[in-house]
């Protein structure tokens, strides 16, 4: 394990990650945070040599603080500390092309400014919703906080004159889209927080091209419900809140089938 300090950026490698891939990552932030003339007062940098040992890791510090979901990504953000740390998998990243692992870490870069402390984490959801969600209330939850704090990115970047960034973001993910179910109203969020970049940007390939049948239909309308929510005024609370209202009123086929 070596830990790099860099000014407000505190990088620690676990396992044998090349220096070259370590130093490009650190280069990449310091544009971005020197770009937006705006940097986290601290920043934690974790990369890790596998997937394998990136999990082992988010995996122990989510359980010690009683974090039931994680996601496994190339590059992610998370503040479950108090303060902002990017995580980067370089079993994932190493074959990546420069821009678009570039445009991951501007991705979480700025999850970093937007969303560095515990309160992005801490979701209050009204009680007649958490009802009506049932068993996989929680899993809901952490799912929608995801898609509009993402939302906040995209737009972040895309008013600073990164559009091109959500947009190679956005080719980058829609990959996914062919496999995406939306037989369930986690599927329908996880779908949304695919096409979430298409608010702000002109979506090549359009994703209701590439999309699965099941999905088709809800592409074009949750994405309107995603605008209609990030042009709302409020917190990340109230637009978590917001956002799942505006899902559970669509027909139920289209909120999917296990939704009650």
């Amino acid at each position: 394990m070596v830990l790099l300090v860099d000014g407000n950026m505190y990088v620690e490698v676990h396992g044998n990650v090349p220096r070259d891939f370590i130093s490009t990552v650190k280069a990449i932030l310091t544009e971005l945070y020197s770009s937006l003339a705006q940097q986290p007062e601290l920043v934690e940098v974790h990369v890790y040599e596998s997937t394998e040992d990136k999990l082992r890791h988010l995996t122990g510090a989510a359980l010690a603080i009683d974090i039931s979901v994680i996601g496994d990504y190339p590059v992610s953000h998370e503040a479950w500390m108090g303060w902002p740390r990017i995580h980067v998998d370089y079993e994932k990243c190493k074959r990546l092309d420069y821009d678009v692992l570039r445009a991951l870490l501007f991705h979480e870069g700025v999850h970093s400014l937007l969303h560095g402390n515990i309160s992005s984490y801490v979701i209050l959801v009204k009680g007649n919703l958490v009802e009506g969600l049932g068993g996989n209330a929680m899993e809901v939850v952490y799912v929608a906080s995801t898609v509009i704090k993402d939302v906040e990115v995209h737009g972040f970047l895309a008013s600073r004159g990164l559009g091109n960034v959500v947009e190679l973001y956005y080719k980058y993910v829609s990959r996914d889209l062919p496999s995406m179910r939306c037989n369930d109203l986690v599927g329908v969020l996880e779908l949304l927080k695919l096409v979430s970049p298409c608010i702000y940007v002109e979506c090549s390939p359009n994703p209701a091209s590439i999309v699965s049948g099941d999905c088709r239909a809800v592409c074009e309308k949750i994405t309107k419900i995603a605008r209609k929510v990030a042009e709302a005024q409020g917190d990340l609370n109230s637009k978590v809140n917001m956002l799942i209202e505006e899902l559970l009123r669509l027909p139920k086929n289209e909120q999917g089938d296990q939704v009650a």
